[in-house]
């Protein structure tokens, strides 16, 4: 198991950066699209919430165009 330590001033930085690409990607449109494939992978990551050990599932999802490209 990897253990890496992020500051709170990194996450701070990181955050605004993150904020903008979730902002695109939600006012994308796809409606003339045709995605024939989905991959989807999930895993569970070990996470503490409310100083209490928690894990959370993370899922992502990559759809691939009729022209084999991965669109994430």
């Amino acid at each position: 198991m990897v253990t890496a330590y992020v500051s709170k001033n990194a996450v701070s930085r990181i955050c605004p950066a993150l904020d903008v690409k979730v902002t695109e990607l939600r006012s994308r449109q796809l409606l003339a699209m045709h995605f024939p494939y989905l991959r989807i992978n999930a895993t569970y990551m070990p996470s503490r919430k409310d100083s209490h050990d928690a894990t959370f599932a993370a899922v992502t999802t990559i759809a691939i165009g009729k022209d084999g490209t991965p669109r994430r």
